[in-house]
């Protein structure tokens, strides 16, 4: 530091004026002690002013106005924002910003809210002033990832598209349960749609988060939800799943445990509360008609038929018939046998009985026939 500083003292011609050592060692210290001075200042002027803190030209007012856009950074893929907004919403957001913005949700602009955009980042590093808050955001995926993922959603979505709102459900339901096995080894690391596309497999959060995605982008409104996998009295299961508004009411709506691994199951497609057992939601959720309330009764469309069940039901069904009636010509048999033998026995035993009969007439016979001759001699 020394050094440089006589190199600047020198570039000013200062060296001209302390032509001692001792002197020119003082003017530095002086140098320093300014240049410090300055550094002090700069430093507590960026903490409450940083560098275009206030390049946007109105005031945030709300949560849900910065989440937009906080969303808007994600999507654009902006590493570092800083956004202007009053000293009470700073203080409401400090320390709660993450777990709220995990929650937010726009049902104008559901593919970048925060319940779905908050899953594409690694890390967001935040700090917060009198009044603004900056944040820094590092990326799992590089843009043209995400671009490329988002357009094949896109198609995906026009594909998937049905009749009516409960057909374009259940082929949502289906394609993913017919197309991706739950990762029950947890191969994929981040669990997003994005690893679960590209490895074949997925947890419950790549199943919500896809469905999530192509049933909004079909115009059927759709949230995230998540909570308790494991019951009421269980507190270690984390899970994910969703909730859907089909015909203006909405159901829960879990694509991981309808998969099974063969074809899909309806155990827990479109259900009340009631009809949803083992799910508790962690939080309240909001729509775009206010706070979320699932239906009293299941969904009673388009009867769902599994081919596969119902030939494996049908398989079962002949199979216990075909033994019922192979018992019961067996024990007709059986019984015909018994018959047939006791009939021979009894036909038998009248047989004897005759001979006997034919035998005693016989005796009987010879008997008179011997007193008749004794008579005549």
């Amino acid at each position: 530091m020394t050094v440089g500083l006589n190199n600047v003292v020198r570039g000013f011609s200062l060296n001209k004026v302390f032509t001692s050592r001792q002197a020119r060692v003082r003017g530095g210290r002086i140098l320093v002690s300014f240049l410090m001075a300055i550094l002090l200042v700069a430093t507590a002027f960026y903490r409450t002013y940083p560098a275009n803190a206030f390049a946007q030209e109105e005031t945030i007012q709300t949560e849900d106005e910065f989440f937009d856009r906080l969303s808007e950074q994600i999507n654009s893929r902006t590493v570092s924002s800083t956004f202007k907004m009053d000293s009470d919403l700073v203080a409401s957001l400090s320390n709660t910003m993450l777990e709220k913005y995990s929650r937010h949700y726009n049902p104008d602009k559901p593919l970048v809210s925060g319940c779905y955009l908050s899953y594409y980042l690694t890390w967001i590093h935040y700090t917060y002033g009198r009044d603004y808050i900056k944040t820094r955001i590092t990326f799992p995926y590089s843009s043209s990832e995400m671009d490329s993922h988002f357009a094949k959603m896109d198609q995906l979505a026009v594909e998937l598209k049905g009749k009516n709102d409960y057909e374009t459900v259940k082929n949502v339901h289906d394609y993913l349960i017919r197309n991706y096995e739950y990762d029950a080894r947890e191969k994929v690391g981040n669990h997003t749609d994005i690893d679960g596309f590209k490895e074949g497999v997925m947890v419950c959060t790549g199943y919500s988060l896809a469905s999530y995605y192509l049933l909004n982008a079909n115009g059927i409104e759709t949230l995230i939800i998540t909570g308790n996998g494991g019951g009421e009295n269980s507190t270690d299961e984390n899970h994910m799943w969703n909730a859907v508004k089909v015909n203006g009411k909405w159901y829960n709506y879990d694509v991981t445990w309808d998969d099974d691994g063969t074809t899909p199951g309806y155990r827990y497609f479109l259900k009340s509360d009631g009809d949803f057992p083992g799910h508790t939601r962690f939080n309240e959720y909001k729509t775009s008609s206010g706070p979320l309330e699932i239906a009293s009764k299941s969904y009673s469309g388009p009867l769902q038929i599994n081919p596969y069940k119902v030939f494996m039901f049908l398989a079962i069904a002949f199979a216990v018939i075909a033994t019922i009636l192979t018992e019961r010509k067996k024990k007709k048999a059986k019984l015909l046998d018994e018959e047939r033998r006791e009939l021979i026995v009894k036909q038998q035993m009248k047989d004897q009985l005759a001979i006997e009969k034919m035998q005693k007439l016989y005796e009987d016979t010879d008997q008179l026939r011997e007193e008749a001759n004794t008579k005549t001699e």
